[in-house]
């Protein structure tokens, strides 16, 4: 059952993307404190909330699944990129219940035409994950998204005809040798894909602001 495998992973893709670029080394010499290892499991301490030995090799395995290799290092730092983000978004009201993240799964399921029921034996089956931890993955990938998405709009990112005309003239003068599509056949998918990057951006320098305005402890 390849999709169920593939439905699952879709659920947790987004925010690793949202988070993608959030990892810079230059972040974790900034930390504030570097703690003696009292607790061999935990690796990072973020607002109290700990990090663990555990959620590190899961998020390296994530990235596996998907064809991604990241070091135990760049897990962490993403690991501690969403703790900030997830805290935030749960004190700005963003949080999603357990309920509702279990209704999502069942519609993603249903668009697949596999019942909820069928989905919870074949994770039982195959030991890919415990169903309940499922729903709190869902759940605080959720609260992630909602947040992101209302901090983005807050911004009003804007992209112009203009914008997307220079992108389109600075790249014909890097690859003089390439034939292009005539300006007004893809001017729209230049603006979508200006978008992206400009959203992207705004994310990364939120996620910045966030760890520079967190404790972050890093375990020895």
């Amino acid at each position: 059952m390849a999709i169920l495998k593939n439905l699952m992973l879709s659920l947790f893709l987004l925010p690793l993307i949202f988070l993608a670029g959030c990892t810079d080394a230059d972040e974790q010499e900034d930390a504030e404190h570097i703690v003696p290892d009292t607790q061999a499991d935990v690796v990072a301490i973020v607002n109290g909330e700990e990090i663990t030995v555990t959620e590190v090799t899961a998020m390296q395995q994530l990235f596996a699944q998907q064809g991604q290799h990241i070091s135990e290092q760049d897990a962490i730092e993403q690991l501690i990129s969403q703790e900030v983000v997830i805290q935030q978004a749960e004190q700005q009201g963003f949080e999603v219940s357990a309920e509702e993240a279990e209704a999502e799964v069942e519609m993603l399921l249903a668009q697949q035409g596999i019942s909820l029921e069928e989905y919870k034996q074949h994770l039982a089956t195959e030991g890919l994950m415990d169903y309940d931890e499922l729903i709190n993955d869902v759940r605080v990938d959720l609260t992630i998204q909602n947040y992101l998405n209302s901090a983005i709009e807050d911004q009003a990112i804007q992209v112009s005809q203009e914008d997307a005309m220079l992108f389109y003239e600075m790249y014909k003068e890097q690859a003089p040798e390439e034939e292009l599509l005539p300006f007004e056949e893809v001017e729209q998918e230049i603006i979508m894909m200006l978008q992206q990057d400009k959203q992207q951006e705004a994310v990364n320098n939120l996620v910045h602001q966030l760890r520079l305005d967190a404790d972050i402890e890093y375990v020895e």
